[in-house]
């Protein structure tokens, strides 16, 4: 296929959205309404106590009442999923359809790429301010590459990719490696108890192909409420911190083992061994540096309403005694993008942001 950017006009209907709620419908009726305006295929399973009715008249958006784990309900949403490309998205949060178009794009003419990333816009309410953030700066233009899923773990350790955790699970995915990685994260996470999808996101990933991060803004995430803890998730335990402080010798064999049942590779168990120690490896010192998420995780019980009140308390303390303190206003951080040559179209950005605001 000749490279034609963003002119070739994929059909959206190639991509479905999964959306894990958790009892938050005030914020899944916004998306809701907001994904309902293209025509991408949306996939909701909702865990809150009565069902949401609004949903029935979009047509691609398939809603789920399911009030059960979080990994019962990645098993429910692999029956959903029948469209050649998936995203995982929040219940509070936007995808730019121009940045969705042109990961398509990228996917269609790299068939050895497994994902494809973008750029991302955090913003957030601070005090009347409405702010933004540049978030997971550094995977800006990156392509992890190799001719194995070693050389390519080897390429993502190098210092230049210092990337975080969960950079890869929110990308777009082709359908088999999302599959894989839905059914694998909800078995394993279940049965020893801790979360891996961030960790099962980088190995499902790298051992399917290549990953690229194209100069496009895609994302617009709601950083309005902190992260919190709920059944299946305990934002206060790393799955990095278990591996090597707390797991037992038979609990590590017992997970390799699981993993090597599910990872689809011609690789050797030893090969795979070296794979997710690599892996650990490369989480571990987000891990230790985890005290901020772990605070966040206990700031984020706190009620909504409390949560806003804070945040206008540090507004006014900094406006009046450190004002070059105050984050930067979300039009400031986009005018950052452009100048480093993201793209974006300005309408979109601010629909998406009125939508989850």
């Amino acid at each position: 296929m000749k490279n034609t950017g963003l002119l070739v006009n994929h059909n959206l209907t190639r991509v479905t959205m999964v959306i894990f709620s958790r009892k938050r419908q005030k914020s899944l009726r916004k998306t809701i309404e907001y994904f309902s305006k293209f025509p991408v295929n949306v996939v909701i399973l909702d865990d809150s106590r009565h069902p949401l009715y609004c949903h029935s008249i979009f047509p691609r958006i398939k809603y789920v009442h399911s009030p059960n784990s979080i990994n019962a309900r990645r098993k429910e949403a692999l029956r959903w999923i029948n469209t050649e490309f998936v995203m995982m998205v929040s219940d509070d949060e936007a995808i730019l359809p121009r940045g969705l178009r042109k990961m398509i794009n990228v996917l269609d003419q790299n068939p050895q790429l497994s994902s494809v990333g973008g750029s991302v816009l955090a913003v957030w309410k601070f005090g009347p301010k409405d702010c933004g953030y540049w978030a997971y700066r550094d995977s800006t233009g990156k392509s992890i590459e190799g001719e194995g899923s070693l050389q390519r773990l080897e390429d993502l350790n190098q210092p230049k990719n210092n990337l975080g955790v969960s950079f890869m699970y929110y990308n777009l995915f082709r359908v088999k490696v999302i599959k894989e990685l839905l059914r694998s994260t909800a078995e394993m996470s279940e049965k020893f108890g801790i979360e891996c999808g961030e960790e099962l996101s980088i190995l499902f990933s790298l051992v399917n192909g290549n990953v690229k991060y194209v100069k496009e803004l895609y994302w617009i995430r709601n950083w309005n409420r902190l992260p919190k803890s709920s059944p299946g998730i305990n934002r206060a335990k790393s799955l990095a911190v278990w591996w090597r402080n707390t797991a037992t010798i038979a609990e590590r064999e017992s997970f390799m083992h699981e993993l090597s049942e599910r990872v689809p590779s011609n690789q050797s168990i030893k090969e795979l061994e070296h794979c997710w120690e690599q892996i650990m490896s490369y989480a571990w010192p987000f891990a230790v540096s985890g005290l901020l998420t772990r605070r966040m995780s206990i700031l984020g019980s706190v009620p909504q309403a409390a949560q806003k009140l804070l945040r206008w308390v540090s507004y006014c303390a900094k406006r009046f005694f450190a004002p070059k303190r105050i984050p930067a206003s979300s039009k400031m951080v986009l005018n950052e993008l452009r100048s480093a040559g993201i793209g974006f179209e300005e309408s979109e950005v601010q629909s998406a942001i009125d939508a989850i605001q």
